[in-house]
């Protein structure tokens, strides 16, 4: 039993490890090094959930960082940019990650009827993903967002939990 909790624990250490990252912000890491790495973020908290927003730059581009926790540990990293800097970080994420694992251009089409191509950009390893918009609910905004797969179940979970609760409000 000792060795399977051995085991367990060394497998549980080397997917932290295996995780995106972006910066200082690790997915797995823990609340106590995320203070000490990330002094700027005052945490609120919603539930089991904690975020913070935090001024920042991607590929030299300037930004604004959500990091979100979930039980202490990072869980996601939301990151929103202007899209005229998306070719930027598209080619520094590139650099760092390698070929994307998939590349999706999509036609979007504005209120006032403008139609414009947007890209999306992915990369998977090891259970964890990072998605890169072009364009993220507005034409001036793109984004890279940092997770897991088995963080999104948390969070489906949490969002289906809030909308369940919100309704009783009705």
């Amino acid at each position: 039993m000792r060795y399977f909790l051995l085991l367990l624990w060394c497998a549980s250490a080397v997917a932290a490890d295996d995780q995106y990252s972006f910066k200082n912000y690790k997915i797995g890491q823990g609340i106590e090094v995320f203070k000490t790495e990330i002094p700027g973020c005052n945490l609120h908290a919603d539930g089991d959930l904690k975020f913070c927003l935090v001024t920042d730059k991607i590929a030299g581009i300037p930004a604004e960082v959500m990091p979100t926790l979930i039980n202490d540990k990072v869980a996601t990293i939301y990151i929103m940019f202007s899209s005229t800097g998306f070719n930027t970080v598209a080619a520094a994420m590139t650099e760092k990650y390698g070929k994307p694992f998939q590349a999706l251009t999509e036609k979007l089409k504005t209120q006032g009827g403008l139609e414009v191509d947007s890209t999306r950009l992915s990369w998977k390893k090891d259970g964890s993903f990072i998605l890169l918009k072009q364009h993220d609910g507005s034409l001036s905004k793109a984004s890279a967002y940092y997770s897991t797969d088995a963080t999104e179940v948390i969070l489906d979970k949490h969002h289906k939990e809030l909308n369940k609760k919100n309704a009783q409000d009705l």
